[in-house]
């Protein structure tokens, strides 16, 4: 089994933390990724 999604690679050195958002059905996780900005 493979996962596929969107990566953000953390913006400073070694990433501390890791969060995961889960979305509804018909969502996309591109509406998501503009929390990471």
């Amino acid at each position: 089994m493979t996962l596929s999604a969107l990566r953000r690679p953390a913006t400073s050195g070694k990433a501390e933390w890791l969060v995961v958002f889960l979305h509804g059905y018909g969502s996309s996780g591109v509406d998501i990724m503009s929390f990471a900005d």
